[in-house]
């Protein structure tokens, strides 16, 4: 294990071949994973759109 890398640092860090909304060079970046037959990921993808209406994410 890299004893240079974060506890919350992801090993392959996001690029252009993801899924993303935003700015991946932003100092935060918030990485999800789903199914989409999945109830409870359903639940987590409604859970960040709220956030992003909260705080009026324009980037995304």
């Amino acid at each position: 294990m890299n004893q240079d890398r974060h506890p919350n640092q992801l090993f392959v860090p996001p690029s252009q071949r993801d899924h993303y909304q935003g700015v991946l060079k932003a100092p935060v970046v918030l990485m999800e994973y789903g199914n989409y037959q999945c109830p409870q990921c359903r639940e987590v993808y409604q859970l960040v759109q709220a956030i992003q209406q909260h705080f009026k994410c324009s980037r995304f």
